[in-house]
């Protein structure tokens, strides 16, 4: 799930990394997250981190950080500041996204932005 609203840079499920039997690495600083609904809790604090490679479509992403914490519906978040790093194309109605910005361009190889 892409999240503008979301501050964070990245999340993903505990129960699925478990499921998936991914290492979970410690995180020196832990963190509280804050839900939409404002409310600080020990449930939401954020221990451990993964490093995997992250595949959205025909992207790939080496090595990208997810921070690990219970999610009710959704295996990842991508929040606001990945996607400001990444400034995806995103077209609502057909609900797809585009690999297209400078950022993608310079770091992934491309040397044109794709035509349609």
């Amino acid at each position: 799930m892409v999240d503008t609203g979301c501050e964070g840079q990245s999340f993903i499920n505990l129960e699925w990394t478990k499921e998936k039997k991914i290492p979970l690495l410690p995180l020196r600083n832990p963190f509280q997250l804050v839900g939409y609904d404002g409310v600080l809790n020990e449930n939401r604090t954020v221990r451990h981190y993964v490093r995997v490679d992250f595949q959205i479509g025909d992207h790939t992403e080496k090595d990208i950080i997810l921070f690990i914490t219970p999610l009710a519906h959704y295996y990842t978040i991508l929040g606001l500041p990945w996607l400001e790093k990444h400034d995806l194309k995103t077209e609502w109605a057909s609900r797809t996204i585009t690999f297209n910005s400078k950022f993608y361009r310079e770091h992934y190889g491309i040397s044109e932005q794709p035509q349609p």
